[in-house]
């Protein structure tokens, strides 16, 4: 298993220094009447969005790169916090408020962070225009900007931010060996949490939930009710499968399932 490493791990918290000075700067602006009551929205939103960031920031960045460039894809603000040196799971929380980093149009958005970014962060900023420019690098799904990883691993080596590891430890067989058993172990963790949840669902006379809304991130009730019997995703951590990993977890057995039906 490949594993990736930030080449410049100190941005993450030169970034949020920054973002908290411009939020200073936006708020001492709106005190002193420059702008009006509709931006106090905004304003609110960069602060959340700050908030978020901060809240799940941590040191083991590294492992956090590795969990998620293991998913088929990726949001457009999880890369963007990756690129940066920030814990891509802050990307959850902020895109399931009403939008995430990349976009904007309503008054009450993230607009600002957006504006902030693209004018003074060039992983945000080049990061935005090859998801504009490149055929088979990221495509939309309703509203979400969606990267796949397997274009953005190669961009972003290109580009300098990320580089390849060579740890001997990756290519033993049994690290392989462990990596297949959780996904296994975890997929059918899910799976029969499913099940269970379906046959409440239709003992109300209720559609079966959708794994996207109840795996909506790791703070779903959901997700909590399946944590303790999750196996960390690498034998030499306690770091556990998130919430996206095991919605493509369950994809990728549909996927499969699918397939042999159709043989």
């Amino acid at each position: 298993m490949t594993r990736y490493k930030l080449i410049n791990k100190g941005c993450g918290q030169l970034l949020i220094d920054q973002l908290d000075e411009h939020l200073e700067l936006k708020q001492k602006e709106f005190n002193r009447g420059l702008y009006n009551e509709r931006d106090q929205c905004p304003l609110e939103y960069f602060k959340g969005a700050i908030y978020i960031i901060k809240k799940h920031q941590n040191d083991n960045i590294d492992d956090e790169l590795n969990n998620f460039i293991g998913d088929e894809y990726l949001t457009s603000t999880e890369a963007t916090l990756l690129l940066n040196g920030l814990n891509p799971t802050a990307g959850g929380a902020i895109d399931s408020d009403i939008e995430g980093l990349p976009r904007g149009g309503d008054h009450c958005s993230y607009d600002m962070l957006h504006n902030y970014l693209y004018e003074n962060n060039k992983e945000f900023r080049q990061l935005s225009k090859a998801a504009m420019a490149k055929d088979g690098f990221a495509f939309e799904e309703g509203s979400d900007i969606l990267i796949y990883t397997e274009a953005f691993i190669p961009w972003a080596i290109k580009k300098g931010f990320i580089e390849e590891i060579n740890d001997i430890d990756n290519q033993n067989p049994a690290t392989e060996k462990y990596s297949t058993w959780q996904k296994n172990h975890n997929t059918v963790v899910v799976l029969m949490a499913l099940e269970k949840r379906w046959e409440e669902d239709k003992s109300n006379d209720k559609e079966n939930t959708k794994p996207s809304k109840l795996l909506k991130d790791e703070f779903s009730n959901f997700y909590k009710s399946i944590k303790d019997k999750l196996a960390p995703r690498y034998k030499s951590s306690n770091e556990l499968p998130t919430a996206k990993t095991l919605k493509n977890y369950i994809s990728a057995h549909n996927s499969f399932k699918k397939s042999l039906n159709q043989e």
